[in-house]
This record gives C-alpha cells, structure tokens and sequence, in this order.
C-alpha cells in the first residue's frame, strides 16, 4: 500500500467514526475548536496533517468523546482516536470548501 492509499484509508475509518459517533462541523457554525475555517485552512496550507495545532486543543475533547463513544459501543477509544476524528471533520471540512 503507497502512501495515497494509506492516507485515503486513514480518512475513511475517522470519517466513518465522526459520522458514528455524530461529530462534524455545524452546519451554521463560523467557527470549529475556536478557530474559523479561513483559519483551519491557512494551518492546514502549512501542515496538511494539522501537526502545526497542540495536541492539549485535540486532547480537551477527550472526555466528552469517550463518554460518546462508550455509548456508541466503542471500546478503548484514546486520545489519538478523538486527536484523529476531529482533524478528519477539519480536513474534510477545508476540502469540502475548496471543492465550492
């Protein structure tokens, strides 16, 4: 597997957990995690894997994302697993935009 598949692969899974677990970007919300998405897509022009954000941003939702996810079903759900679910809804979100 090349490294585009990989990366493709990676977006499927945290997507498809966003979706169960019902995290996304408001649909009216100007902003995500206290940035706007001008912002979001101006850290993510610099570093497209979101690495330019602290983990401490990702890592304030960890509780609230387990306890969701325990609801959901989902077992030993960690840190990475929200850090990667929220920077999937931002990323999908930038692409999203830039498609128009």
């Amino acid at each position: 597997m090349n490294d585009e598949e990989r990366k493709k692969e990676h977006r499927e899974k945290f997507t498809k957990l966003a979706e169960k677990l019902r995290i996304k970007w408001p649909d009216e919300a100007k902003t995500f995690m206290q940035r706007t998405l001008q912002q979001w897509s101006e850290l993510y022009e610099k570093d497209e894997h979101l690495n330019n954000v602290p983990l401490s941003e990702f890592d304030l939702r960890y509780g609230a994302h387990l306890i969701v996810a325990g609801g959901a079903g989902l077992r030993g759900w960690s840190l990475s697993d929200t850090t990667c679910v929220l920077k999937t809804v931002i990323i999908n979100k930038i692409l999203e935009n830039k498609k128009g």
